[in-house]
């Protein structure tokens, strides 16, 4: 008994030892933690290096690391600049890999006391540069929205109008006692089918549409998303700024299996391999 107990104890630390040595650790934005978390679990499940740690933290705190060469690995909402390839390389003597591994957007809500169901992206735009005709809400400074809408509008700076709050929750109870406010947040929030149809968190709450200029009416949904019809859509990035693990190419590799994308329709957004079906033959 004790000569199985001993044996037990050195096979746990040699796990153990393996894990320190080779610990993928990933940073991500905390509206793409679930996702992330599930694929992590799923690769988890195939036996293969390397034991991957999730680290959170705002977008821009991100692509910051990356820049300053203290994050090696990262999921974000968006790929790097031409301008943030060329300083990753200058440093890392390294060009950056990156994996667009599924799609998503960004989607409008309002209070339940909103005038309208839809929006046009023209109203957008005037509130964030002109204070007119609505209040623009994200929910942080740094968090992946405030990006998406510069990038989308080709603003060379941070509208001065567009209004951040503290956090995810304090953007919400802002939209919901405030009839004019819109708030912008990743459809990654809402799109997870293992919650309820009515989220909690959208209680007071509706998901606007989008309005085009040819009056065509176009809501969020993982239909829109996967067709290019609904404006706001961005990219879910796997960026690889100099992974010192070898095995990190696994989990990469992963992210494009059958399995892992699957997982990605059943979160309700967009695989970039749309997965085969499965067949239970009996």
């Amino acid at each position: 008994m004790l000569q199985l107990m001993a044996c037990n104890s050195d096979a746990q630390q040699q796990v153990k030892q393996s894990k320190t040595n080779d610990t993928l650790n990933i940073w991500v934005d905390s509206s793409l933690r679930a996702l992330v978390n599930e694929e992590i679990k799923s690769f988890e499940g195939i036996n293969k290096p390397p034991f991957i740690q999730l680290h959170l933290a705002n977008e821009a705190d991100v692509f910051q690391g990356m820049l300053n060469n203290s994050i090696d690995a990262a999921v974000t909402q968006r790929e790097l600049s031409a301008s943030e390839l060329a300083l990753i390389q200058k440093q890392e003597d390294f060009k950056a890999k990156q994996h667009i591994f599924a799609k998503q957007a960004f989607v409008l809500i309002a209070s339940e006391q909103f005038k309208s169901n839809y929006i046009d992206l023209a109203s957008v735009l005037s509130s964030m540069t002109n204070n007119q005709p609505h209040s623009i809400v994200v929910e942080a400074s740094k968090s992946s929205a405030v990006k998406f809408l510069m990038d989308h509008f080709h603003l060379s700076q941070q509208p001065q109008y567009l209004f951040a709050e503290n956090g995810l929750n304090a953007m919400l109870v802002y939209v919901r006692s405030h009839q004019n406010a819109i708030g912008v947040l990743p459809y990654t929030y809402i799109s997870d089918v293992y919650a309820q149809a009515d989220l909690p968190m959208l209680k007071g709450l509706k998901v606007l549409s989008i309005a085009n200029a040819d009056s065509t009416v176009i809501e969020p949904s993982q239909s829109s998303i996967a067709s290019g019809n609904y404006p706001l859509v961005n990219s879910i990035v796997l960026i690889n700024a100099n992974m010192k693990q070898k095995s990190g190419i696994n989990f990469v590799n992963y992210l494009f299996k059958p399995s892992a994308q699957r997982l990605i329709l059943k979160f309700g957004l967009v695989p970039v391999i749309f997965p085969g079906r499965e067949l239970l033959i009996k």
